[in-house]
Order: structure tokens, then sequence, then C-alpha cells
């Protein structure tokens, strides 16, 4: 139940302020005018595990949550409802900030929010894929094996940060010893030499020149030299947390030398690999569990190509929901053969995979594609075509002709080049939108740059208010 801060007039027109909580503003006002008051101002706090000023300096250690988790999931297969857990979690709990995170949870219960709608509102504490799995806990019946899972994977997370601390604790003393040698050398020592030099009147060679030029710096304008260092690092952690500093922070991070950059490939691929596990585990279907293991990887690169690997920039969250009813019409049909039109090529390769990965012992076929005479695909939303925008459709069937001559008459295009030259023939009809034109690989659905015999091209177009998709094997 979330808390409001409210600034009223009461029955003798004096000035209250205070906080009142309810399931939302509305019910919020209702208490208030019951009570009554008038409210002039009224808002809802920030929950204690949101970001934010208050917050800023409070954090939950990884042992606190995985005891928590643990024993929350001992509680439930103990036959003790949600409610009651909480309440005992909430006594028992040693972390001050933590027990009133814990209060507040449990009032959002208690106000009628599902266990994950509760957890969603502290994302500082429980993350996405915390509150994923309790969520694929509470549908399939399995809470507590869910929150033991989730105990488990913390517990995992924690001896690999551990582990990585301190494989880089050793490389990390030597820098910070070896820049206070460097500094000390360069303020005390080089200036001793320096005066020497000046005695044989020799001339110096020029690595030694700029060597005592840098002392000379460091020692006359160190009060400028050392803050403007701090405020570079400074600068630099804050960029890094904003979404272009990420991005390219994930990519220096993949191409460290020294075998660093492999080290931190091998820690993301670790957590991606477990985090999918424990997710498919949990009953979480396998596009849903690849996008929230894509968004919790640690590394933007990881995640960007997970996330644009199926769905693409078009439909994103589409298959989730495709996949999600195949799934449990095989399970109610138990089928051996299952058959799908290679209309929709993106979505019968996404359920494929889905059938491997989840070991569904149905053999999938993609069915060809069927045409009317004039050679547009059939669909239902033909019969919205009529008159002339019928014949301008026909550009979408000539541009798959015009990109298969390109491809089996020569040595391959680019695909740039290719998706331009097909832009120009749709073009040529006034009522047609491009929507997308892509190429991809067609087991891995991943884009081509480069359009080779063999490729996959699949277009998306607007004919007036009809949108019509097709594709076909180049």
């Amino acid at each position: 139940m979330a808390a409001y801060t409210y600034s009223a007039i009461n029955a003798e027109g004096l000035m209250l302020d205070g906080e009142v909580h309810a399931p939302d503003l509305d019910a919020a006002r209702e208490q208030l005018r019951i009570r009554g008051l008038l409210p002039e101002f009224l808002k809802e706090l920030p929950a204690s595990g949101e970001e934010g000023a208050r917050t800023v300096f409070k954090k939950i250690k990884p042992k606190t949550l995985q005891i928590f988790s643990r024993q929350f999931a001992t509680m439930i297969e103990a036959g003790l409802n949600v409610v009651s857990s909480l309440v005992i979690l909430e006594e028992q709990t040693d972390d001050p900030y933590f027990a009133l995170v814990i209060r507040e949870i449990r009032a959002d219960v208690e106000g009628g929010l599902l266990l994950s709608q509760a957890l969603s509102r502290h994302p500082k504490i429980f993350t996405r894929l915390y509150v994923a799995m309790v969520e694929a806990g509470e549908a399939a019946g399995i809470l507590d094996t869910v929150l033991d899972r989730v105990a488990y994977q913390i517990e995992k997370e924690t001896q690999i940060k551990r582990r990585v601390k301190g494989a880089m604790m050793y490389p990390t003393m030597v820098m910070i010893f070896a820049t206070l040698v460097l500094i000390g050398l360069l303020m005390f020592l080089v200036p001793v030499f320096v005066n020497i030099f000046a005695q044989l009147n020799g001339q110096l060679p020029t690595l030694t020149q700029w060597v005592v030029k840098a002392s000379d710096q460091l020692r006359h304008h160190w009060f400028i030299i050392f803050p403007a260092f701090g405020g570079t690092i400074w600068g630099i952690r804050r960029f890094k947390k904003t979404e272009p500093g990420r991005q390219l922070w994930d990519r220096i991070k993949l191409k460290i030398p020294m075998k660093i950059g492999d080290v931190v490939l091998k820690v993301t691929m670790a957590r991606f690999s477990r985090t999918l596990a424990t997710l498919v585990a949990a009953g979480v279907d396998i596009i849903k569990a690849l996008e929230i293991t894509g968004q919790t990887a640690g590394n933007w690169v990881v995640e960007e190509a997970l996330s644009q690997g199926l769905e693409g920039q078009s439909r994103p969250g589409h298959f989730r929901g495709v996949t999600t009813v195949v799934a449990k019409l095989f399970h109610l049909v138990l089928p051996d053969v299952a058959v799908f039109g290679a209309k929709d090529y993106q979505q019968a390769a996404v359920v494929r995979r889905m059938v491997r990965d989840l070991h569904f012992p149905v053999r999938i076929r993609v069915a060809p594609t069927r045409r009317e005479p004039d050679g547009l695909a059939m669909s239902s939303r033909n019969r919205y075509l009529a008159g002339d925008l019928r014949r301008q459709a026909l550009v979408v069937v000539q541009a798959i002709r015009v990109a298969q001559a390109q491809v089996r008459h020569g040595a391959g295009a680019a695909a740039g080049t290719l998706r331009r030259q097909l832009e120009r023939v749709i073009a040529r009809a006034p009522d047609a939108r491009v929507d997308y034109i892509a190429f991809f690989d067609p087991e891995t659905l991943a884009p081509l740059r480069r359009v080779q015999r063999g490729a996959h091209l699949a277009l998306a177009v607007s004919v007036g208010k009809t949108r019509l998709i097709d594709n076909a094997r180049l």
C-alpha cells in the first residue's frame, strides 16, 4: 500500500500536514474526506526500495537478501501464508532499512497486490530477475521452490564477485603502488638529478627532457593537476552511469588487453547462463527468459545481442506471447507434428527454437507460402486491397523478385545497397510505405551485412492502411 504526504484544511480552517496509506490516489483522497479534511496537496511518496535522495546511502547486502529468500521459502513450504511470513521476517531481520522495506511489502500485499507487484515497487533491492522469478512461482504455484532458487542464484553471484575482486586485488595494488612511486620520483628524486645535469652542462636526451618537464609541471602545478585528476575520475564515473557512457565502457571492458577482456566476457557469460537456466527452471517461457537475461547480463554488448537476436525492432514483445500460447497448446494437444506457415518466417523460427530448448517431442514443419495468381501472398488482409491499392501492393512481389535476381545472378550484394534498391522499387507505388526490409540468417535470424545465396529476406510494407508482410529465400 503506497504512502501519500498531504497538506489539508480541517473543519476549523487549520492547515494540517501528514501521511496517509492507501492503495491509490483516489483512495487516499477518500480517507482524508472521511476524516473531514480537504486536501490542497497530495503526493505519493517513493517506496523505500526505490532509487532516490533519501535512499542513496542505504544498501542491502546480498547475504541479507539471500537469508530473506531462503527463510521466506522455508516458511511458505511449511504452510504459512505470505503475509504471516512477511510479519515474521520483518521481526527477525537485523537491518532497520530492510525491515522498513519488508513492512511496506507486507502492507502492499495486505492491500491487494500480488507479491511480485509489491516487490517490483522496490527496484533498488529486488531486481527484475528476482521479480520475474517470483511472478513465475506465483503463476505455477511453486513459490517456495522459486524463492529457494533465487537464494541459490544470489549465493552464486556473490561467489563470482568475490573471486573477481580477489583476482583483481593484486594488480590493483601493484598499479596503486607504481603510481605512488612514480609521483614520488617526479616530485623528489628527479629534481636532484636536474641539479646534477645542470652542473655538467650536458645535452640531455629527448626522453630525459620529457621526464624533467613532467617533474617541473608536477612540482609547480600540483594544486591544479591533482584536483584535475580527481575531477576526471569523478567525471568518468558519472559518464559511466549514463546510457552512452555505459555502452562505451562495456565495449572497452571487452577489449582490455592482457586477458582482462576475456575474463570480463567469461564472467558475463557465466552470469547469463546461470540466470537463463534459473528462469527456465522456474517456469518462465524461453522468450521472456531470454529478454530478462539479456537485460540483466551486466554488459551492454551482450544485452544488445540478445535483445535483437529474436524479435527485431518492429515488433518488440510480439513473440513472447506467441511462444506462451503455442507452449500451452502443445501441452494440451500433445502433437507429433506442428506445421507453421513460412509467411511469418521469424515466428516459425522462434517456435522451432522454443521446441528445441524446452525439449517438446514435436517435429516442426514450415509450409511454403501460398500465393495468389498475381504473386501476392495469401492473407485475410488482402480483401482490404481494392482497385488501385491491389495493383500497388504488387510492388512487394516485385521487390522480392528483384532481390532474388540480384543475389542469384551475382556474387552477392551489400545489405545496405540491396535494401535501398528494394526501397526504390516499392517507392513506385505512391501509397506504399516501407515498415522494414531485413536480410538475415535463416537459422539464427542474425542480420547480415552481405547478402549471399541462401540468405532470407523479410519485409513489411503498408499499402494504404493495410500492412502486408512477406519473405523469401534468396
